[in-house]
């Protein structure tokens, strides 16, 4: 059983004494460590504010494709053949193991595909909200209006929750289009500060930007809600990245070799990746990812989220800003900028090991509750 305990006398979110039904739709058939947890943190932060959550279970079929691994037989080219010979028993375990995450702590609806399928949910929650991550982003879904709530009667309010466009402005012809789909929405809520500027410049007046879903959550939540020992049985340095680049291999040999620790790291390659100590987690699935910073001693990243919670659980943690992506940096920029952590960033400024972590925890705490007043204001 999930281990979720509702809060007495929680923020009124009942109709004639039932409990208010939201929607939530997201990026929760992504096969990646930030969009599941940031799913399950949101469902859950609402659940505890006394709502009945669901995440919608909608299958955007770019999404579907995107992450799809198809079997031995449907793979034409040698090199692919070989290559599901050597990592694909690992592949489907880890995929399984995700899908067996979705299903215990995200509380999913029935399947939903079509334009038809989206429009029978439209009765069956009072409220809904689209968010976190890139649910904005064009590019992310061929402009899927799901995303924007489209689907969604006119007696039903819509909101968004740390909701991110991906990008720091609109191309001149989707202007319109966002325009149209966001006017509606009682309240638009953004991740970064460029959401928020793009809001403005459609002139969205009921607008504001909160904490991304997973630090609506304590560190002793995410342990708790896990199960998560803290009880390292050797100092590692745990290597999060969507793409290893040669400064960050070189940054990470150079730590180990300094701290004598391990590198873990996530994925299953052809080849060890570093020229050191090294340990893949090969079926990694959500609760492995915390599980793995929450007891690192240092944690070197490339990735938002891989960043997010670093600060969460408060390590001794390094960034790379990929000189290939200017979008992913803006929105780890972004984090950092908000509890000054710039300090982070790997050949930029001198890294300390020092951080006031105290005043950061402060803030976040701060932060956190504004946002959580938020979904309570949702759910009146």
């Amino acid at each position: 059983m999930e281990k979720i305990t509702l809060v007495q006398n929680a923020h009124q979110t009942s109709l004639k004494g039932k409990k208010m039904k939201v929607g939530i739709i997201t990026f929760h058939r992504a096969l990646n460590y930030g969009a599941l947890l940031q799913a399950f943190a949101l469902r859950y932060s609402l659940s505890k504010l006394g709502a009945e959550a669901q995440i919608l279970d909608y299958r955007n079929p770019i999404m579907e494709d995107m992450y799809s691994y198809p079997p031995f037989s449907q793979r034409k080219n040698l090199r692919d053949k070989v290559k599901f010979l050597i990592q694909g028993k690992s592949e489907l375990k880890r995929r399984t193991k995700f899908e067996y995450y979705r299903n215990k702590y995200l509380n999913l609806s029935n399947e939903l595909h079509t334009e038809e399928d989206m429009k029978l949910v439209s009765d069956k929650y009072d409220k809904f909200i689209t968010g976190s991550d890139q649910v904005w982003n064009y590019g992310a879904h061929n402009f899927d209006k799901n995303y924007f709530l489209e689907f969604v009667n006119e007696r039903t309010k819509k909101y968004s929750y740390a909701a991110s466009f991906g990008i720091s402005s609109l191309p001149k012809e989707y202007i319109a289009e966002y325009k149209g789909v966001l006017s509606d929405f009682a309240m638009c809520s953004v991740r970064e500060k460029q959401g928020l500027e793009i809001l403005s410049a459609l002139g969205i007046e009921h607008r504001r930007i909160d904490l991304d879903p997973t630090m609506l959550l304590t560190k002793g939540d995410w342990l708790s809600q896990f199960n998560i020992p803290v009880n390292p049985k050797q100092k590692y340095i745990f290597a999060y990245y969507f793409e290893l680049t040669d400064t960050l291999r070189s940054y990470i040999e150079q730590l180990a070799k300094k701290t004598d620790c391990t590198v873990v790291f996530v994925g299953n390659p052809l080849k060890a990746p570093f020229c050191c100590k090294c340990k893949a987690l090969k079926t990694a699935d959500p609760i492995d990812f915390v599980n793995a910073i929450a007891n690192a001693e240092y944690v070197v990243t490339n990735s938002f989220h891989g960043t997010a919670f670093s600060i969460i659980f408060n390590k001794k943690f390094y960034v790379e800003l990929l000189k290939t992506d200017a979008k992913v940096n803006s929105r780890i920029e972004n984090l950092l900028h908000i509890f000054s952590l710039e300090n982070r960033v790997i050949d930029v400024r001198p890294q300390k090991d020092e951080v006031d972590w105290n005043l950061v925890n402060s803030q976040m705490s701060e932060m956190r509750k504004e946002s959580l007043d938020y979904l309570k204001e949702i759910l009146k």
